[in-house]
C-alpha cells in the first residue's frame, strides 16, 4: 500500500498493511541539534522536515495551518492565542453565537 491507500483504509476501518507513521508536530531546533549529536546527518537541518521524516522512515505528511485569530487563511506555523483564553472569553463568544442564532 502507498501512504494514501493506507490512510484511506485506516480512516474507513478497513485492513491496512500497517498504521500510518507520522510526526504531526514540527521538531524543535534543540531536538535536531540533539539528534545530530546522536547520529542524524549534519546535512539535515531544522528546516528540512520532509527530508528528516524520510530519513526516519515516516510517511509523507503535510500540515496546513489556518489562523483562528486573523481573517486570512494564511498563518504562520506557530501557536497563537485564540479567541478563547478564559471563561469570560468563552461566555462572550457563546453569547455572540446565541445572538447570531436568533
Amino acid at each position: 500500500m502507498n501512504h494514501v491507500e493506507r490512510f484511506r483504509a485506516v480512516m474507513n476501518f478497513q485492513p491496512a498493511d500497517r498504521l500510518p507513521r507520522w510526526e504531526w508536530a514540527m521538531w524543535w531546533d534543540q531536538t535536531i541539534a540533539r539528534w545530530h549529536d546522536e547520529g542524524l546527518p549534519r546535512s539535515l537541518e531544522s528546516g528540512d522536515v520532509f527530508e528528516i521524516a524520510t530519513y526516519f522512515g515516516l510517511d509523507p505528511y503535510q500540515q496546513f495551518w489556518f489562523s483562528t485569530t486573523e481573517a486570512t487563511i494564511a498563518a504562520t506555523q506557530h501557536h497563537v492565542e485564540g479567541m478563547v483564553a478564559d471563561m469570560d472569553d468563552y461566555l462572550r463568544v457563546r453569547m455572540l453565537d446565541e445572538y447570531m442564532a436568533l
